[in-house]
């Protein structure tokens, strides 16, 4: 009984330290909670906050810094997958919860365009169409935004949507970067809109999760090897718009070989990325370094 005892008043008080923590966080302004930033060493981004005992796999900031939206299940292991939201108001943090535009269903990887105003995200909600669940066969949906905050999300009518995802992104101009497969050809593509429209999509390299630059002179990505472990590449542009051969980034990033889901910064000053169910961040400067280096 006494050994019972410890352990429960071990794990009440470790409870009980968090929430301080998480409390001040809330109550910070833009940007990053208040955080003190990181340098070229990766560290854990808003403990207790945003990385928790769940598992953080991907989050972004909208353009103005003062909504930030993250991908959450309860496990490494788990499927579970919710795309949670908050929210500066008056100067304080909204408590994590469901954003806006999501449903309580297998979602994840919400992207935000460069006005603010889009939302792009992989969800299993049923087809609206055929009805059909989409179990494991994830689909692009869109959110707009209007004055009244984050409207109801709708499926992408587009061949972008024929193909099995695993992600998207969006950068300027509205253009589309996905990966996942399109008939027997596995990869990273990209799409661009043509009168509001996306018609066909375009095969770049392999890879999975691409984060684009906004004016797309860089990008990263994961790659899974033979054991199934994921490792971080970047590829710049050439002088004729073409992507140079990926380079693995160092090994202080790529240091457990789980590395995935990388996002920038509006600001493009930092740098995040998933490590072994946690959202870690670091200086950016280690992409531009990189690309200087080549």
């Amino acid at each position: 009984m006494t050994k019972f005892i410890l352990i429960y008043a071990f794990f009440l008080f470790a409870l009980m330290s968090s929430c301080p923590r998480q409390d001040r966080l809330l109550r910070q302004t833009s940007p990053y909670f208040g955080q003190k930033t990181p340098g070229t060493k990766p560290e854990l981004f808003a403990p207790d906050l945003i990385s928790t005992t769940a598992c953080e796999l991907h989050g972004s900031f909208s353009p103005n810094g003062k909504e930030y939206f993250y991908t959450r299940r309860d496990s490494i292991e788990g499927y579970n997958n919710r795309i949670m939201y908050l929210e500066e108001k008056e100067g304080k943090w909204t408590k994590p919860q469901l954003a806006p535009f999501a449903e309580d269903c297998i979602e994840l990887f919400a992207h935000i365009s460069q006005d603010g105003n889009k939302a792009f995200f992989l969800s299993e909600r049923a087809h609206p169409i055929t009805g059909k669940l989409m179990k494991n066969d994830e689909k692009i949906w869109y959110s707009e935004k209007t004055e009244n905050g984050w409207g109801k999300a709708h499926f992408l009518e587009s061949p972008v949507n024929d193909g099995w995802l695993l992600s998207v992104d969006i950068v300027q101009g509205d253009i589309l970067y996905v990966s996942g497969e399109y008939g027997k050809q596995g990869g990273i593509f990209r799409s661009i809109p043509i009168n509001g429209h996306y018609q066909s999509v375009e095969y770049l390299f392999d890879g999975t999760h691409p984060y684009v630059s906004p004016d797309e002179r860089y990008i990263i990505f994961d790659r899974f090897d033979n054991d199934g472990n994921t490792t971080l590449y970047v590829s710049f542009k050439d002088k004729t718009g073409q992507w140079k051969e990926p380079i693995l980034l160092s090994s202080e990033i790529n240091s457990t070989k789980s590395e995935a889901f990388a996002e920038v910064s509006p600001d493009g000053k930092f740098l995040f990325f998933y490590r072994q169910g946690d959202i870690y961040w670091v200086d950016a400067k280690i992409i531009e370094d990189l690309n200087l280096q080549k």
